[in-house]
């Protein structure tokens, strides 16, 4: 069955603020009732609809994820191309750039080894064991060793080839030694420069290869579709912020710490955007749909309250006080938060409200 997204481009008003739609599905939209709210407040609206089989295609379409791993996936709510561009990153690993055995120091290091002789297997006990394994470049010999992975023995070759080692130095009395290192066949065009890996929140079952894997198809994927921004450039432009595809790309695969800043920045600007109008649209709607009470409020009774006070109202005070006794007066249902510092003078406005409410007669 085809999926249809609808992307609203809306024209935004500088001036006052105002954002009148946000990109949903079809069926979202007539659930809403948003088109009426956008005839309302929007001098241009157009709406493309376009064909996006793609991205609603299972992620069993992708290289490498089967039933099983589809299945595992599914946990945690990803079950199409969409959901898996939207698997987001917790963290990143920051792999740097090969270091040579002489130039490491204590922490997360990566270097190019060649493996020297075999890797030795030791079972220190029950439950318990390591395996050692000394690596070299040109400029020294290290130690590399595994906790409890026996794996490890068997599944690393002596055939003279070069290894990309990552991980924690630790400095020994005999010197320094790699403990539980990420092992990988050297690529020169991979493994020399600085790298930013995405880590992924994951099931039992899951590893972060299987992640890893999930993303970069669903990246290939998108690089065939001719994808529509549901922003409009003018915002886009505006604020300063990336598109949506490159966002995607730059959020899975960032070349740098700069990258991953701007794809968040797209992102969460999108996601508060869309949560804004929103809550706008149900505001207008409650507002239309429930009267309230009509508050009278004259100008002597105003006068009368203040004069009581023993203190001037501030600037702000009074700007306050004139839009709440405002929507007391309209007959439509109040919703504020009066916000400010501890003895910024909020309580004040709540009583002027209360005396007014009480005048009325109602409690």
């Amino acid at each position: 069955m085809a999926y249809l997204s609808t992307v609203i481009v809306i024209k935004f008003y500088p001036k006052t603020g105002d954002l009148s739609g946000f990109s949903c599905t079809k069926t979202s939209i007539a659930h809403l009732g948003l088109l009426d709210l956008l005839n309302d407040r929007c001098e241009a609206i157009r709406i493309t609809v376009r064909s996006m089989n793609r991205f609603c295609n299972s992620i069993q379409i992708i290289r490498g994820i089967g039933p099983k791993k589809a299945a595992l996936f599914s946990k945690l709510g990803i079950t199409t191309i969409e959901d898996a561009l939207n698997y987001f990153p917790r963290v990143y690993e920051h792999r740097g750039p090969v270091q040579t055995v002489e130039s490491i120091r204590e922490g997360m290091v990566a270097l190019c080894l060649q493996w020297k002789d075999s890797p030795r297997l030791n079972r220190v006990r029950r439950g318990f064991s390591t395996v050692i394994w000394k690596g070299y470049d040109e400029t020294g010999t290290i130690e590399c060793i595994w906790f409890n992975q026996p794996y490890r023995a068997n599944i690393h070759k002596f055939d003279g080839k070069r290894y990309y080692v990552f991980g924690k130095a630790v400095k020994r009395p005999s010197g320094y030694q790699i403990q539980n290192p990420i092992v990988e066949e050297y690529k020169e065009e991979c493994h020399d420069n600085s790298r930013y890996l995405p880590v992924y929140p994951l099931v039992k079952g899951l590893t972060q290869r299987d992640a890893r894997q999930l993303t970069k198809g669903a990246l290939k994927i998108l690089e065939k579709v001719d994808y529509a921004d549901e922003m409009d450039r003018y915002i886009v432009s505006q604020y300063e912020i990336i598109d949506k595809v490159r966002a995607w790309q730059s959020i899975h695969n960032p070349q740098s710490e700069e990258a991953i800043l701007q794809a968040r920045k797209r992102l969460v600007f999108e996601e508060l955007l869309q949560f804004q109008i929103a809550i706008q649209y149900f505001k207008k709607r409650f507002q239309e749909n429930k009267k309230g009470l009509v508050i009278p409020v004259s100008k002597d009774l105003l006068n009368s309250f203040l004069q009581g006070l023993p203190f001037k109202l501030t600037c702000a005070q009074n700007r306050v006080l004139d839009e709440v006794l405002s929507d007391l007066e309209s007959g439509k249902v109040m919703n504020r938060l009066i916000q400010g510092d501890v003895g910024s003078g909020k309580t004040v406005i709540s009583v002027a409200a209360l005396f007014f409410v009480a005048k009325a007669g109602y409690q």
